[in-house]
């Protein structure tokens, strides 16, 4: 059985199975880059050290990809928590637009 955060997140993604194969992928790669156990345990992080990992995640996929690679994980990342937050009430974001300026520099 699958955890009800990504079951929210799946739902939520009103794409083709593609892209949901896509932002899954990019989501289990962050979620190996932190070692985090499972997708409720993502989804359970304060959202101050979500937007720091988020930032640090980044810079390290800099080092390692080009730029324009950079915003397919981290819309990823975004959709996720986004929706979780949203669908539990909470408008909080951990991906600032100013994430993507760090993209760009």
């Amino acid at each position: 059985m699958q955890q009800r955060s990504v079951l929210l997140f799946e739902n939520s993604i009103k794409s083709d199975a593609t892209k949901k194969k896509t932002y899954l992928y990019h989501l289990n790669n962050f979620q190996k880059f932190y070692q985090i156990k499972d997708y409720d345990s993502l989804a359970g992080i304060e959202v101050g050290k979500m937007q720091i990992m988020v930032e640090d995640y980044v810079m390290h996929l800099k080092k390692v990809n080009s730029p324009n690679y950079i915003r397919l994980p981290l819309a990823a990342i975004k959709a996720f928590w986004n929706n979780w937050n949203k669908t539990h009430g909470n408008n909080m974001k951990c991906v600032h637009e100013y994430v993507f300026e760090i993209v760009k520099s």
